[in-house]
């Protein structure tokens, strides 16, 4: 528990985008110009571990639940929980969304992408022990067919815990839990969240645009977001004295 704790304190998401450094008083804008001081390591769910690539994966991508504001999760992709009386059992009942080539988002596409995490297991694999044979199968003591992950049709994902773990379904917030589109696992611009990859000039600039088939668009307010590489400070502060930058300051980052 100390762990996850402390784990939690780093990693938790509290919402898209939490604007908490120095901002400058403008009237709102569709496109927010923020910085990253390095290039992101991966667009990948299930390879992201550092900082920056886990708050780009954030940007791009959806999960079963989102954090909200403060405290507390609330349903994304599933629509509705059932939790059994012994607390080891969730079943995830997904609402109806697609991902951005149009294609649905499935259980199967959140199947495939967790084990994908513990076979072979990935430096987040640990995140996934709570499941009932994780740990064992990323140790490779059992198959990858004996963990309590399973798509019962493309709506519904069951999932069954080794114990009670109250703290479950807020971990399916977290970045390594959000899935990949399984008809096109290497193509970052296949994305189910707010934003989808519009450009990007490698340690230079990465460029976000709306994502329209995102299933809560109309709560999305921005048209872009466009991300410069700034790995100096002092450049970072000048661009912002000039307007090169909307937003200036600690993380602007849902972890």
């Amino acid at each position: 528990m100390k762990l996850f704790i402390e784990i939690g304190s780093k990693w938790f998401l509290i919402s898209l985008l939490v604007l908490v450094g120095c901002t400058k008083e403008e009237p709102a804008q569709s496109r927010l110009k923020i910085s990253f001081n390095m290039q992101p390591t991966t667009f990948d769910p299930r390879k992201a571990g550092d900082f920056i690539s886990s708050t780009l994966v954030c940007m791009i991508y959806e999960g079963l639940t989102r954090c909200l504001p403060g405290d507390g999760v609330e349903p994304a992709l599933a629509e509705w929980v059932e939790i059994s009386k012994d607390q080891t059992i969730y079943i995830f009942h997904l609402r109806k969304a697609r991902w951005s080539d149009g294609k649905p988002i499935t259980a199967s596409d959140f199947e495939r992408s967790w084990k994908q995490i513990l076979n072979p297991p990935s430096s987040c694999a640990f995140l996934f022990y709570p499941i009932k044979h994780a740990e064992l199968c990323a140790k490779g003591e059992v198959s990858i067919d004996e963990v309590g992950i399973k798509a019962l049709d493309d709506r519904t994902l069951r999932v069954e815990l080794e114990q009670p773990t109250p703290y479950f379904y807020s971990l399916t917030a977290f970045p390594s839990f959000l899935p990949v589109a399984s008809h096109a696992e290497d193509n970052p611009r296949i994305c189910s969240g707010p934003f989808l990859l519009e450009e990007m000039i490698h340690s230079n600039e990465i460029v976000l645009r709306k994502n329209h088939r995102y299933w809560n668009e109309r709560e999305v307010a921005l048209d872009e977001v466009h991300i410069s590489i700034v790995p100096d400070e002092m450049t970072a502060l000048h661009m912002f004295e000039r307007g090169d930058l909307d937003w200036l300051g600690g993380s602007i980052s849902p972890l």
